[in-house]
């Protein structure tokens, strides 16, 4: 099968595990085609790292989804930069920045947003006087958790125009 005829068959799949028509043997081969999708993605991701640089976990896509934040210096709205089943990055002021986990509230293509706590993990400098701060995210639902790899898939699947 080509990478064309699989990427083809792969969004079919997805389209229906959306609907919710899908088979049990649909929906197990439509998880392996998830799974294999992102590890060479991931794979393929990791092939850029620097020196010192520890490798990514998870899948990451560039993602502009609209994020409330709580942050000590008070509340912001801003898109994220990108999105992973784990986390998110977003420009935030480089003044007061978040050093204990925040609040946030994360707006879906689905409909209802991701609501939670997450928690600063890495920051450097951006452009303009703001920061590029990645979070993780803390005690997740398991329902939000599938939402979010939900919307990182489909950014990936995007990404292929075959």
């Amino acid at each position: 099968m080509s990478l064309k005829e699989w990427v083809a068959q792969l969004r079919e799949l997805h389209a229906k595990a959306q609907s919710g028509k899908i088979s049990k043997d649909e929906r197990t081969a439509y998880e392996a085609g998830r799974d294999q999708l992102s590890r060479a993605m991931l794979s393929s991701q990791q092939l850029t790292l620097k020196p010192g640089e520890t490798a990514r976990r998870m899948l990451r896509v560039a993602r502009a989804l609209q994020m409330d934040l709580d942050l000590p210096s008070g509340p912001l709205r801003t898109p994220t930069v990108d999105l992973s089943v784990g986390g998110f990055a977003a420009h935030v002021p480089s003044v007061g920045l978040p050093t204990e986990p925040i609040k946030f509230k994360m707006r879906m293509p689905s409909g209802n947003p991701v609501e939670g706590m997450a928690r600063p993990l890495d920051a450097r400098a951006g452009a303009g006087g703001t920061t590029r701060v990645s979070f993780v995210f803390e005690g997740i639902e398991e329902a939000d958790r599938e939402r979010i790899e939900t919307t990182v898939f489909e950014s990936a699947l995007a990404l292929f125009n075959v």
